[in-house]
């Protein structure tokens, strides 16, 4: 079976390290990159070619924005949206 890609997205190292914990758990989630902006988001679902991209779109260096932008370059992607609030 192929692994899920997966690339985390927010700016905060607490959050990423917490979520790449739990995610790595499973011997069916690869953890493709990490993103601590928008700019490093694009730059990493053209590279990596994510199925899934977790964001935390309320984080200081993202906006909900970026969603459309980056399906623009990789309409197969999908997002799980996580917020604080």
């Amino acid at each position: 079976m192929e692994k899920v890609r997966v690339i985390l997205a927010d700016s905060s190292d607490l959050i990423r390290i917490g979520l790449r914990s739990i995610l790595t758990q499973s011997d069916q989630i690869e953890i493709a990159g990490e993103a601590t902006c928008e700019k490093e988001l694009k730059e990493q679902v053209t590279s990596f070619d994510p199925d899934i991209v977790v964001i935390d779109y309320t984080s200081k260096e993202f906006t909900i924005d970026v969603i459309p932008v980056v399906l623009q370059s990789n309409s197969k992607v999908k997002f799980v949206a996580i917020t604080k609030d």
